[in-house]
């Protein structure tokens, strides 16, 4: 465990400032190699975290020898990136969406799983201590009904996260996090039914998608969901409820769990930054070998993924759309 670990990034935006934040406290990584087409953006990282810097995956990995890699691309980007981690047999974190391509996302995960190759999807909620817990009370109590969502404010002049063609809309690049919450607790989804509303939003040229969605979820254990999204609220927050006969779970603030219920807790603590716990486990997965660290692998975030875009094909479509 004292080996240092050799790290690359594919993709330096964002959310790659919040991983390597995270991992760059930990003792035994080293950040080696830095890839993005933005140069000013890839400059910047290196001034703070270091790494040699390039604008071509393939040309990154042959030079830096990383022995893990973390993939932070727009959902319209992926599939070469993980390709190239594949073909070198290299374990990858990668933020989530991981497509908006089922078919692609299909095709990566058969390769994934035929190299044998440990992955890791940020879904970080997972990594929480409290909804871990929450989880093993509700295997004693069944859930009814369950709601929630991802409801803010309108994002301004985003080069591509407004832009349903690229980014998938907000049910595929944030809401995401809240099927993925849903499933991790109660299981999967059988169907899913979602109507949405436009046209509210007056805004700039990179702003084309929904401003609020409502997805009514069947789930296979038979209970049934509503999970909202919205772009047009005063910040009303991110929160999931789940009640049943014998208790209620409230998830709000990302994290914070309160449970109602016989011989349940009130609250449950959450222990820890979510994102160092998951970038901690991924490490520590690398390093030892060991895949039941990983809360998530590409397979099983793949699944959450198809129940967002279940969710668009039923608002395009009008009908609801089955879950396989």
């Amino acid at each position: 465990m004292a080996d240092t670990l050799r790290v690359a990034f594919i993709g330096t935006g964002g959310i790659s400032r919040r991983h390597l934040d995270s991992i760059t406290k930990f003792e035994d990584t080293d950040v080696v190699g830095l890839c993005d087409v933005n140069r000013e953006t890839l400059k910047t990282r290196q001034e703070t975290y270091g790494g040699e810097t390039f604008t071509d995956p393939d040309a990154m990995l042959d030079s830096v020898a990383a022995g893990a890699v973390y993939i932070c691309l727009p959902p319209q980007a992926h599939g070469p990136a993980e390709r190239a981690c594949i073909r070198r047999g290299i374990p990858f974190m990668i933020e989530k969406p991981v497509t908006k391509d089922l078919k692609l996302g299909r095709q990566i995960a058969e390769e994934i799983k035929n190299a044998g190759l440990l992955t890791s999807v940020a879904y970080q909620r997972r990594y929480s201590a409290a909804i871990q817990a929450a989880r093993e009370i509700l295997k004693d109590h069944p859930v009814t009904l369950a709601f929630g969502g991802w409801l803010g404010g309108t994002p301004k002049g985003h080069p591509w996260l407004t832009q349903k063609a690229l980014s998938g809309g907000q049910m595929v690049e944030q809401t995401t996090h809240i099927f993925d919450l849903l499933r991790f607790l109660l299981g999967d989804a059988e169907s899913v039914f979602c109507s949405g509303a436009k046209g509210f939003i007056e805004t700039d040229d990179l702003y084309d998608t929904d401003d609020a969605t409502s997805a009514v979820i069947k789930m296979k254990s038979g209970a049934i969901a509503n999970i909202m999204s919205t772009w047009s609220s005063m910040g009303l927050g991110v929160s999931l409820t789940l009640a049943g006969p014998t208790i209620t779970v409230k998830i709000t603030n990302d994290i914070e769990v309160k449970i109602k219920g016989k011989d349940a807790p009130e609250a449950l603590p959450a222990q820890g930054e979510l994102m160092e716990l998951e970038d901690r486990a991924f490490v520590d997965a690398v390093k030892t070998g060991d895949a039941s660290l990983i809360l998530c692998d590409y397979a099983e975030g793949l699944k959450s993924i198809q129940l967002s875009l279940a969710a668009n094909e039923s608002l395009d479509t009008g009908v609801a759309v089955t879950v396989c």
